[in-house]
């Protein structure tokens, strides 16, 4: 199968381009111009300059594929930006969407996250459900994938950014008591996930929510973290409403500030999403969250904190 990957460069696209290339896919990265192409390096794949924003550039990226995994657009690290998760996670799906269907592509793997519920108001949640919404009125043949928090080696995304403040920082606050309780989900788990549900008509025109094996709390997914870079850091409760002033006074000054109100609403909203049906359709198979950072700490290849 030939497969097109957008956001191919980052930390989850990189896996799934990894992960295809090994179960013998023809793999096409989408990149744009400016993206580092370091977390690529020994994939078997061709990389294809364009960016979902802009729709001449996708004509020639879905050009003769089988299928598209969507993995491109914003997320919850950065400081909110509604108008640049418009443009990346709404307006980028549907020209995407419009590319594939003028090209002749039929099957569409969207990642959107929990997050995407009508109870979140922030900029990321609300885009990745309208993005959702677009995908299932698309008339291709699709799977929603809906991942909780998503860990693994790399020096890209959530996962490491929080890596970097438990590695540098001498306290930990937690929003609110810390105990909110979520199944955070192993990369790797999520491309074979993605992968699954190419290979399986049994998930065509299905939302599924994926995470790990187990649930854990905040406060022990933090101390997880911490096992991975060496650090055991005291935790400190913080009531989520300073959170939230404390977010919105460093999204004031830096564009990609510790703590962001979208990462405030998504742990506030945490829970132990069902992933029976995942299991059920596809044979998801998740590693357990203690499983998971075992692994990380035998092989930190790839992992930085600096």
């Amino acid at each position: 199968m030939i497969v097109l990957v957008t956001g191919a460069s980052g930390f989850l696209g990189s896996h799934v381009a990894r992960t295809a290339a090994a179960l013998g896919h023809t793999v096409r990265c989408l990149i744009r111009p400016s993206s580092d192409r370091a977390l690529l390096r020994g994939v078997d794949a061709s990389m294809t300059i364009g960016d979902v924003t802009d729709p001449p550039s996708l004509v020639a990226a879905v050009s003769n594929v089988d299928a598209v995994v969507h993995c491109a657009g914003t997320t919850s690290e950065m400081a909110a930006d509604f108008a640049r998760s418009e443009r990346a996670n709404v307006i980028g799906t549907r020209n995407l969407l419009s590319a594939c269907r003028q090209g002749g592509v039929e099957r569409f793997v969207f990642v959107s996250s929990l997050s995407a519920n009508e109870r979140n108001t922030g900029a990321y949640g609300m885009t990745k459900l309208a993005a959702e919404r677009l995908v299932e009125a698309s008339g291709l043949r699709f799977t929603i994938l809906r991942p909780s928090t998503i860990y693994g080696p790399g020096a890209r995304g959530l996962f490491a950014k929080i890596a970097q403040h438990v590695a540098r920082f001498p306290v930990i606050p937690l929003v609110g008591s810390g105990q909110q309780r979520f199944r955070p989900v192993h990369v790797d788990d999520v491309a074979t996930a993605i992968l699954r549900c190419l290979g399986s008509d049994n998930t065509v025109g299905r939302t599924y929510d994926l995470g790990g094996l187990d649930g854990v709390s905040f406060a022990r997914f933090i101390d997880g973290v911490g096992e991975v870079v060496g650090k055991k850091r005291p935790k400190i409760g913080i009531p989520v409403p300073v959170c939230f002033a404390l977010a919105r006074a460093m999204a004031l000054i830096s564009r990609n500030p510790p703590l962001t109100v979208e990462n405030i609403i998504g742990i506030v909203q945490m829970n132990e999403c069902d992933i029976s049906r995942a299991q059920a359709d596809f044979g998801f198979s998740p590693l357990s969250f203690a499983e998971g950072i075992r692994r990380l700490c035998t092989d930190r290849k790839g992992f930085r904190t600096d």
